[in-house]
């Protein structure tokens, strides 16, 4: 056998098998898919929350908060180390 008849023999089993996948796919999909999906959007979302939450502050420095309605906030002054903010009004001035 040649090596191109070899190559065309690969490429109909290769189509074969993705027209198989096509027809498969295009029945539906699983039942349980729908509901993976969204839990996995779901906790995607809170993970990307939770990382956009935690600021550190550096060893050495001191971090006041900035809140775009009120101003600097005088009173919290954060020591270095892991912190977390809930609101994305507040800003992290270091």
């Amino acid at each position: 056998m040649s090596i191109a008849f070899n190559f065309q023999i690969e490429n109909k089993i290769m189509a074969e098998k993705l027209n198989d996948f096509a027809s498969r796919l295009s029945k539906g999909t699983p039942k349980g898919l729908g509901l993976g999906v969204k839990l996995l959007a779901g906790v995607s979302a809170a993970a990307y929350g939770l990382y956009r939450s935690m600021y550190t502050v550096e060893g050495g420095h001191r971090a006041i908060i900035f809140n775009r309605i009120g101003g600097v906030d005088q009173n919290i002054i954060n020591a270095e180390g892991l912190h977390f903010r809930f609101d994305s009004i507040v800003h992290l001035k270091k």
